[in-house]
């Protein structure tokens, strides 16, 4: 657990809330439990919301493999739009 007084970051954009795959765990109604759940146990002040930046390639080159990295900037190339990441 953190030192009192030290903050939690949370990486977060309200565009979150759009991402509607049905039961999947990354669902707008859990987002939303989790983001209450911070409100009604007083944790608001320990969290800073921090607004994600796109990854330049280089940093996702430091975790993924240069194949991977190519299959994915085809896919946007070729207008797919749909990455099924599990």
């Amino acid at each position: 657990m953190s030192e009192k007084g030290e903050k939690i970051g949370i990486v977060y954009h309200p565009d979150y809330l759009l991402h509607t795959r049905g039961d999947h765990p990354e669902r707008m109604e859990r987002l939303e439990q989790i983001l209450n759940l911070f409100a009604e146990k007083k944790l608001d002040d320990r969290i800073e919301m921090i607004e994600p930046e796109p990854a330049k390639v280089e940093e996702v080159a430091l975790i993924h493999d240069p194949g991977y990295i190519r299959s994915i900037e085809d896919a946007c190339r070729s207008g797919q739009n749909f990455l099924d990441m599990d």
